[in-house]
């Protein structure tokens, strides 16, 4: 039995404004559908975080934005697993898996959506399948009586006792399972020894309220096949143990501090017989490209732009710092903008390091116009970017006036 393990979709997610449904939904989630489809695998599992937030506008357009991806899937006979994880909900998950049935075209075997809310063991296919959606502190304090926990812990001892529940639950459904034949294990959060992110911008919000799983609640039987597929860190990777365990890791490049990562999902190969798993790591073909640059003139940000080539300047987020004279600021400002387009609108997108007195004094002078290849387009772009909305107008008309007078001659 093949399984593709994915994880943290965050569909509906934005960066500072800008929709990122056109990288999700357009690009990375395509990439798994075909890859599911080429490599014949038997169920496409997403370790939590299918979606990013839960609203009314959310719920009315899950079926609409999953249900293409998922009836592709499930029409090749191919089963998805979506496990719930701190972005997702219940009730969206079943509307999302009444709709898709809906979209049924009885036209041989067809794959099932299958809901994994609970601490629970679903059998699919024939693997046992122990599933760990999110839980929180309130949930998991129903497991256990009042006289356990104590109400004047700490905030960390209270993430060791919330911990400590969670191991319990994990140990008590793994001893559940049929131990002679071929698991997984799925969870969303994270695993004590996990390499959270590489800076602050990669962590997501949540990561300093969670409590922590041992690893020694996972699967760990090396005499059958095992495997142990993780969610809810955002930086694919292994952890160490007996049996394979893994962070699939995000599906795209969420921010800026998650540029360097590379959105991969897991090939996870169950043999028929032997011992182990097999598994691969497939990098994702077309991840958005993250920018953190520092450009001093025109000449490196064309060198920036023919680096990258035209198609991911066109689809690139992130920053570009301008480290330049105040003359050149403008221009290249405006350059920066025509060859980066999803960086336009985005506050501070485009930075000046060097700091003047009032934003209203940074028009250059007449001697800096004198240098600019189009000093009239220059000011336009600045009065757009940078002047109040009620101000614009007026300004570009009498922008339009002393070009007339000088005769576009300055």
């Amino acid at each position: 039995m093949k399984v593709l393990h994915t994880a943290d979709w965050h569909i509906g997610i934005q960066w500072h404004g800008v929709d990122r449904s056109e990288d999700l939904l357009g690009r990375a989630v395509p990439d798994i559908v075909d890859i599911a489809v080429k490599e014949q695998v038997n169920l496409v599992l997403v370790a939590g975080d299918v979606f990013e937030r839960q609203t009314n506008e959310s719920i009315q357009k899950a079926a609409q934005t999953l249900k293409e991806p998922f009836r592709e899937l499930l029409n090749a006979g191919v089963h998805i697993a979506l496990l719930l994880g701190n972005h997702d909900s219940a009730p969206l998950f079943q509307f999302l898996r009444g709709a898709v049935g809906l979209l049924d075209d009885h036209s041989g075997y067809r794959g099932q959506l299958h809901v994994l809310n609970s601490a629970f063991i679903t059998n699919i296919l024939g693997l046992q399948i122990i599933h760990l959606p999110y839980m929180r502190a309130e949930q998991l304090s129903k497991i256990v009586s009042a006289e356990f926990l104590d109400a004047s812990s700490t905030i960390e001892s209270t993430h060791r006792q919330m911990g400590g529940i969670l191991d319990h639950l994990t140990k008590a459904r793994r001893r559940q399972i049929e131990h002679d034949k071929p698991a997984m294990l799925t969870y969303h959060g994270i695993v004590r020894g996990a390499t959270v992110g590489v800076n602050d911008q990669s962590h997501e919000f949540t990561y300093h309220q969670d409590f922590m799983l041992s690893p020694d609640a996972l699967l760990f039987n090396d005499q059958i096949p095992q495997y142990n597929a993780l969610g809810h860190i955002h930086k694919c990777q292994e952890l160490a143990g007996s049996v394979p365990t893994w962070y699939a890791g995000s599906i795209d490049r969420l921010n800026r501090g998650e540029r360097e990562y590379e959105p991969s999902v897991m090939l996870v190969n169950f043999p028929g017989s032997g011992r182990h798993v097999e598994y691969e790591r497939l990098r994702l073909p077309r991840p958005t490209p993250f920018l953190d640059e520092t450009i001093h003139t025109e000449a490196e940000l064309r060198k920036l732009s023919e680096n990258l080539g035209h198609e991911a300047c066109r689809r690139a987020l992130g920053q570009i710092t301008v480290d330049c004279e105040q003359a050149d600021f403008f221009q290249i400002e405006q350059l920066t903008y025509e060859t980066f387009p999803r960086l336009q609108g985005i506050r501070h997108a485009v930075w000046r390091t060097r700091t003047v007195s009032s934003e209203r004094n940074e028009t250059p002078n007449i001697i800096d116009l004198k240098e600019l290849r189009n000093p009239g387009q220059t000011i336009r772009s600045y009065i757009t970017k940078h002047e109040k909305a009620g101000e614009v107008e007026g300004l570009l008309n009498a922008l339009a006036i002393v070009e007339g007078e000088l005769n576009h001659d300055y």
